[in-house]
């Protein structure tokens, strides 16, 4: 089971993501809206991955993900973001986040997601 832990404000609008991460038998999806609440639970029990979207009301989602690095630099992190590939990798560089997503996240971004998952687990 991959446990999956997404962090986003606007989770009506992503509607559609989200439906496709819990139509997958293998994925157990946690939704909220806090980076707080994110942070918790990631010291209480890390997830397989953290999704952080860019729409966040109590922390900018780069800073999010450097915390969640701080408290295990072993959890899997994936942004949703407006920036392009080349932003993107330049503003990341060196946290080993996984490859952007796209905002706002669609049905179709969660194969190429889950593979990418699959491939830094070794599943």
């Amino acid at each position: 089971m991959v446990k999956i832990l997404l962090v986003s404000k606007r989770q009506e609008a992503i509607k559609g993501f989200i439906d496709a991460l819990h139509a997958v038998d293998e994925v157990d999806l946690d939704v909220t809206a806090s980076a707080t609440d994110v942070l918790d639970q990631v010291r209480r029990q890390p997830p397989s991955l953290v999704i952080v979207d860019y729409h966040l009301e109590d922390m900018a989602p780069l800073d999010l993900a450097m915390e969640l690095l701080k408290i295990n630099a072993l959890v899997n992190i994936a942004v949703v973001s407006t920036m392009n590939e080349d932003d993107f990798h330049e503003a990341t560089e060196g946290l080993g986040l996984l490859p952007r997503i796209p905002s706002p996240p669609a049905a179709m971004d969660v194969t190429p997601l889950l593979g990418r998952l699959r491939e830094v687990l070794g599943t």
